[in-house]
Order: structure tokens, then C-alpha cells, then sequence
């Protein structure tokens, strides 16, 4: 496993080679960090070398925040059809009552969660609207101090 090859001096210095690539590629599906690295066919020490790089560390995070989001918007997807499961197990008489009782309690609590994210976001609103008002009253009230 020999990273000779995996310097290349003629590349800008935040490019990636290709193996970087490839072990950040592993690094999103492997269990392991040594895995990913196996994988790839590079030494786990030339791993942690490529971790101390600005350029590795940003593409790594970039990689890993772009799955997050393809993750997420997968999940919201298929909310839809989840409230619909739900709402038919909820409604269905012949289902198990706990089974019932389970999926009124999962809808009861989505909603209290989508309620308290909406509060959230008006108070934060609020709040960042008063904080620059009280911006622009100080920045007046600064240009007025220096024009005495």
C-alpha cells in the first residue's frame, strides 16, 4: 500500500488527486475510517496525512453535507405517503387498537413538532427584525455623536 503515487506535485494545491477522491467516495459508505482506506488501497497514516489538508477536509465535509441533504429530501419525499400510512392504520377498526392509539400518537407529535419549528422560525424573525432596528438606531445615533 505504498502512497508514492499518490503525491502529485504538478496538481493546484486544492485539487484532489484521484485517489483523495476515491477514499472520500469510501469514506461516505465504509463503517471505518481504516476501511475506507483499505479500500482504496492506501495506507490509513497517508488517510490522516490527507485529513490535516485544508483542500481534503472541505471536499470531505462538501461530500458529506451533500448526502445529508439528498438524505433529507428523501425523507421529506416520502412523508406524504408516511402521514397517509398512518392516517389509514388510525382510521382502519380492524387494526389492533395500540396500533391505532400508536399512529394518532405519531401524527399528534409530527404536528406539534411542525407547530413548534414554525414558532420557532416567527420568533426568530421577529427577533432579527428588532435586532436591526436596534442596529440602524445605534449606527444613527453614532454618525450624530461624530458630526458635534
Amino acid at each position: 500500500m505504498s502512497d508514492a503515487t499518490d503525491r502529485d506535485d504538478s496538481r493546484p494545491p486544492d485539487d484532489l488527486s484521484i485517489k483523495q477522491e476515491q477514499l472520500i467516495s469510501a469514506l461516505l459508505i465504509s463503517p471505518t475510517q481504516d476501511s475506507a482506506a483499505e479500500s482504496v488501497g492506501i495506507h490509513r497514516a497517508t488517510m490522516y496525512r490527507w485529513f490535516r489538508e485544508d483542500a481534503f477536509r472541505a471536499q470531505f465535509r462538501e461530500a458529506q453535507t451533500s448526502l445529508y441533504r439528498h438524505s433529507l429530501a428523501r425523507i421529506q419525499s416520502a412523508t406524504s405517503e408516511a402521514v397517509d400510512t398512518l392516517r389509514e392504520i388510525m382510521r382502519d377498526s380492524d387494526c389492533p387498537a395500540p396500533a391505532r392509539v400508536s399512529a394518532a400518537k405519531s401524527i399528534l407529535e409530527a404536528a406539534k413538532g411542525a407547530y413548534s419549528q414554525a414558532e420557532i422560525e416567527t420568533h426568530a424573525a421577529e427577533l432579527e427584525r428588532k435586532l436591526n432596528t436596534l442596529i440602524e438606531y445605534y449606527e444613527r445615533h453614532q454618525e450624530q455623536r461624530g458630526k458635534r
